[in-house]
């Protein structure tokens, strides 16, 4: 999928000054068709819609939100996917998608088909981050991995080791917030077990439920485990290169492009940082992977007399690691998929960054999703990848359809995309 003004077949006739979404469907023989699509003004008010929907949908319920809800996914399979059918060859049952900017925030695979089965259903979806990852070898989990997992965050500690330095850094951009619920914890209803009393205790079961699922599928090995203050920028820019697996049950942050500076809080409150707005063509001078990040030890903490803040892992940091051996990174956080668009960059997100730094695999939320229901289906996804050896897209689509089964509300299974090959 791309974005386009004029059509190429004929590049200098310019029909409109409309930005469109159009898809380029290349056969395994080799052939090439071209698809004009919607108005990009159109789809994107639509994903936003949708958006909308599946956060408050989960919150309020009803008949009508879910009428609503399906129609919005109705449509973006109008827009997006019908016209590309017809295009298929006969018998096929595969397809790979490059999805352009804020297509990476709608769960493609998800959208109902006219039959009443969704599009993952009828043909086997895979996402990658760009199409040139087709020219590498398919990937292969090692035989004796390794794996580090990362929760229990304490956010209002300073670390023993410094953060590490790295090259062109810049101060991050981030959004006002105070590191104890990015996602939702949920509520606690008669017959159901209680829920953890703070996110931290949440998060903390994850990681170390993820954790102990390794130790038992691989008993040769034992994880790396960071937890509290030890989940520094430090500890993870140290143990991260060379694990095999990555699993981060932290915060992840977007700050938007009206952001401009991070600021300590007046009231001298654990803020992670508040931003100014209205500055927009400074921020556009900046990297856009300063603008999105995770969070670890110490990212509560005022910023020091050079403005840096500890606790603050950018996405331009991520992409600066070698990670060419991770086979999976698990981004268990909400909005890592959110990014800034920049032309020829596509998405600056976490996902993206990852990617960049040489993961082959990256499973990531595209919304904020409730913590337990979270936990449960990747208990279940890693489940399948370790001890039913499944292919970690089909793995995650098996998680989300017996979670979905089991009556957990639209944000929170389809609330996940994996990419890679």
């Amino acid at each position: 999928y791309t974005r386009w003004i004029n059509d190429p077949d004929q590049p200098w006739v310019t029909t409109s000054d409309e930005r469109r979404f159009a898809a380029l469907v290349l056969s395994a023989a080799g052939d090439v068709t071209w698809h004009a699509l919607a108005p990009v003004a159109e789809v994107e008010k639509t994903i936003a819609s949708l958006r909308e929907l599946a956060l408050t949908g989960a919150r309020s319920g009803g008949r009508e939100t879910g009428s609503k809800l399906g129609a919005q996914l109705s449509d973006l399979r109008r827009l997006l996917v019908d016209p590309l059918l017809g295009s298929l060859p006969e018998a096929t049952d595969r397809v790979v998608l490059s999805l352009a900017d804020e297509l990476q925030l709608v769960p493609i695979e998800d959208l109902p088909m006219a039959d009443g089965r969704t599009f993952g259903e009828t043909l086997r979806v895979q996402i990658v981050p760009s199409l040139r990852t087709l020219l590498h070898e398919p990937s292969r989990p090692v035989a004796e991995p390794t794996a580090l997992t990362l929760g229990s965050v304490d956010y209002d500690t300073m670390p023993e080791s410094g953060a590490p330095t790295f090259a062109d850094a810049v101060t991050p951009i981030v959004a006002t917030a105070t590191y104890e619920g990015h996602r939702d914890a949920g509520d606690e209803r008669a017959g159901e077990n209680p829920t953890p009393k703070t996110f931290a205790d949440l998060f903390n079961t994850e990681a170390r439920r993820v954790a102990k699922m390794f130790e038992r599928a691989f008993p040769d090995a034992t994880p790396t485990v960071l937890r509290e203050v030890d989940a520094s920028e430090a500890a993870f820019v140290a143990e991260a290169p060379g694990k095999t697996y990555l699993h981060l049950a932290t915060h992840g942050y977007f700050a938007p492009e009206s952001a401009w500076r991070a600021t300590d809080a007046p009231d001298g409150a654990s803020a992670l940082a508040r931003f100014d707005a209205g500055a927009h063509d400074r921020v556009a001078q900046l990297s856009p992977f300063s603008l999105t990040g995770i969070a670890l030890a110490g990212a509560n903490l005022p910023s020091d007399a050079l403005g840096h803040r500890e606790g603050i892992l950018t996405a331009q940091e991520i992409a600066q690691l070698d990670l060419t051996s991770c086979y999976l990174a698990t981004l268990s956080a909400c909005d890592t998929s959110l990014g800034v668009r920049r032309g020829g960059t596509g998405l600056a997100s976490l996902r993206q960054a990852f990617h960049a730094a040489g993961a082959r695999f990256v499973l990531a939320s595209l919304w904020r999703v409730n913590d337990v229901h979270a936990e449960e289906l990747m208990a279940d996804f890693y489940t399948r990848l370790w001890k039913q050896h499944e292919d970690p897209a089909v793995a995650l689509r098996g998680a989300k359809q017996a979670a979905k089964q089991r009556g957990v509300p639209f944000r929170d299974w389809a609330g996940w995309m994996i990419s890679g090959t």
